[in-house]
């Protein structure tokens, strides 16, 4: 959409509106900038967010930078939020800062409150990132997709569709 209608509303929200040619700048900003704090393959980014434009904004950026996004509602009592936090080992904790001084309840880690970050955002260039697929060597998370047999109505174990389990 981005490259055959740049200019058409691509998130609209009751404060803003912005293009598919804004999103994708400012998605390239953020991934550039979660990348040059250590974000890629293999590292999960947990968004603590209200609902908005900056929870997509994150997923975007968190995808483009070749990390794995966690959405964590902030409705969610601590205590899971807490088991969420644990299971997915969290590189760091994307939020907003009306939300910030709760996360000490469960994050110890780098907290990055992106509505206070746009001057540091500003000095990362808008080049274009293009969504890295992700990788396969990778353990799957808790509560993933099962793997389904060839008919899609059962799931096999991971290990006979590895070719290691009984036949």
């Amino acid at each position: 959409q981005c490259d055959q209608h740049p200019d058409a509303p691509a998130l609209i929200s009751p404060n803003e509106t912005l293009s598919y040619k804004e999103l994708e700048a400012q998605a390239n900003q953020l991934a550039l900038y979660l990348r040059s704090l250590g974000a890629g393959p293999g590292k999960f980014l947990g968004i603590y967010m209200d609902r908005g434009k900056l929870p997509i904004l994150a997923i975007l950026a968190t995808l483009k930078s070749g990390a794995t996004y966690v959405p964590i509602d902030p409705a969610f009592p601590v205590d899971r939020i807490k088991h969420i936090v644990e299971e997915t080992n969290l590189s760091f904790l994307l939020t907003e800062s009306s939300l910030a001084a709760r996360t000490g309840d469960f994050f110890s880690g780098t907290v990055l409150p992106l509505d206070l970050k746009q001057e540091e955002l500003a000095a990362f260039p808008h080049r274009r990132l293009r969504l890295r697929p992700g990788r396969t060597d990778l353990p799957a998370a808790r509560g993933s997709a099962a793997d389904f047999g060839a008919d899609g109505r059962y799931p096999r174990s991971r290990r006979r569709a590895q070719g290691r389990g009984r036949r």
